[in-house]
């Protein structure tokens, strides 16, 4: 048993330790906050330098919200910047084309899609299309201000060098076809795709499938005459995509159409294509377009169709080639920023860009693309 004089003699170890570890705790927590406030500042700084948000449409104006909520900014290149791209010696070869493009001479060249009344120029005014969403599809822009077709072509490659989406989950369909696999976007079972421009290369087509979509594979130039069903369950049928409907459409001659030469094409817009096969309830999970140029002419006909909300996901291929008339690019220009204007919003693109100063002829843009749709709001 402890006597009163062994217990006083003890030493006060708890005293001694909770005097010293408060202290140590007071230091520890005044590094720690410090430290967090720097955290914090200097990650709120970071996202404002990779992430401004002044040229978004409709973005939040706080850079960690935008962020979240997928916007990424354009950041508008200075003339410095435009100089390298494209040198002022170059700019002093482009006299005779603006000549040409403010020339009321008719130009003698025929659109890819046989008629040209519907789709050779952009209507200025919006229109209201069957679902109610209003497509501007001249953007801010009218279809004859932009002039020079060289200043069309880089800033078309500039767009497509620049995503405008933040997507957090890309996932790969094949070969550079993405799937943004994020909410609200999220393609899944029971889903429908529809798949234009094929070559013999299903990788796409197959891994869609293999998730549990119906697959519906388009490609009027691989010499099938009729549809089947391949092991994978995709669904295809010998027909083209257009801006109109015909059974004896004349592709022009590239490298495709060689193989099977003298071919007449059965061709269909996107909305015919719905109400032949019965889709006209149900939503387009993933649209994938590569048509070898034709692309142009077919957007404004998707625009303007009243299919825009029922899309929820798309991939483009977009092309230009040598043998392109030059003056027409500036439309090619207004249709990507029309599209863009309808709610596709780019979160991932490759492209591949050709342009020679010394010879301007020497201009080609392949450019793979995905887009989310954020004006999606298809209802049965």
């Amino acid at each position: 048993m402890t006597s009163q004089k062994d217990f006083e003699m003890q030493p006060r170890y708890t005293s001694r330790c909770t005097s010293s570890n408060f202290r140590r705790f007071i230091i520890v927590a005044i590094l720690g906050a410090f430290i967090i406030l720097i955290t914090v500042h200097g990650t709120d700084k970071c996202r404002d330098l990779f992430s401004s948000t002044t040229n978004i449409e409709n973005a939040p104006e706080n850079t960690i919200q935008a962020r979240n909520q997928g916007f990424i900014a354009r950041h508008t290149p200075t003339k410095e910047q435009n100089d390298k791209v494209l040198p002022t010696t170059a700019k002093q070869q482009l006299i005779e084309v603006s000549k040409l493009n403010d020339s009321k001479e008719p130009i003698d060249w025929k659109l890819p899609i046989a008629t040209t009344q519907h789709v050779s120029k952009l209507p200025e005014s919006k229109e209201q299309n069957g679902n109610g969403l209003k497509v501007n599809t001249n953007d801010s822009k009218k279809p004859n201000e932009t002039t020079n077709w060289i200043e069309a072509f880089r800033e078309l490659a500039r767009d497509l060098r620049e995503d405008d989406y933040f997507c957090p989950n890309k996932v790969e369909r094949g070969q550079l076809k993405f799937d943004c696999n994020t909410s609200p976007f999220v393609v899944q079972k029971p889903c429908l795709v529809y798949s234009f421009g094929i070559n013999n290369q299903w990788s796409f087509d197959d891994a869609m499938a293999n998730i549990g979509c119906d697959v519906f594979s388009f490609d009027p130039s691989m010499g099938y005459t009729g549809e089947h069903v391949r092991p994978s369950g995709v669904h295809f049928y010998p027909i083209g995509l257009g801006s109109k409907s015909m059974d004896d459409f004349t592709p022009r001659m590239d490298n495709y159409v060689k193989k099977n030469p003298g071919k007449k094409w059965k061709i269909r817009t996107l909305g015919d294509l719905v109400k032949e096969l019965n889709h006209s309830k149900r939503p387009i999970d993933m649209l994938k377009i590569d048509v070898e140029s034709y692309e142009w002419e077919i957007i404004p006909n998707i625009l303007q169709s009243g299919l825009v909300p029922r899309i929820k996901q798309m991939n483009m291929e977009f092309q230009i080639f040598e043998d392109t008339p030059p003056e027409r690019i500036p439309h090619f220009l207004n249709v990507y920023k029309a599209m863009t204007k309808a709610g596709f919003k780019q979160f991932y693109c490759m492209p591949s860009v050709t342009l020679n100063k010394n010879d301007l002829k020497n201009k080609r843009l392949i450019s793979e693309c995905s887009y989310v749709n954020v004006n999606y709001a298809f209802r049965k």
